[in-house]
């Protein structure tokens, strides 16, 4: 009877873990749109902003031509902070696509998103704007 009882919680505590470890792993390559703590640029939006303005290259064709506009970029942010999987949600022309790309290909590390108290993968839009430069 003991032996029986035993055999009965082992098996218990058994598929109670492997339904947790397949849990868990399902949960770390889920991409989410949604968290406690979003993720961020290091040095909050305002370095965003800086690193933006600093970095942004407009292609050459639109410096003579009134193209301007936003290309909206979507990213994962990765439980490490890298950006993967960049892609255009918003297109403006195949060459502000590519600058906007190379703009965020080249970010630094983020602060990624957490979601109850530990890092998660998640999903970020970003507009990028370019505007047309007057010179005087």
């Amino acid at each position: 009877m003991k032996s029986k009882i035993v055999l009965l919680v082992l098996t218990t505590l058994l598929t109670f873990t492997t339904r947790v470890t397949a849990q868990n792993k399902t949960l770390k390559d889920t991409v989410v749109s949604r968290a406690d703590i979003k993720p961020s640029f290091m040095g909050g939006n305002k370095e965003l902003f800086d690193y933006i303005d600093k970095n942004l290259e407009h292609p050459k064709n639109a410096k003579t031509s009134d193209i301007k506009g936003r290309v909206d970029v979507s990213f994962i942010v990765e439980k490490d902070g890298r950006l993967t999987n960049i892609q255009i949600e918003r297109s403006l022309s195949r060459s502000h696509n590519r600058k906007a790309k190379k703009l965020v290909r080249k970010m630094p590390r983020w602060k990624p998103a957490l979601l109850g108290g530990q890092p998660v993968r998640f999903r970020f839009r970003l507009p990028v704007v370019f505007k047309t430069e007057i010179n005087n």
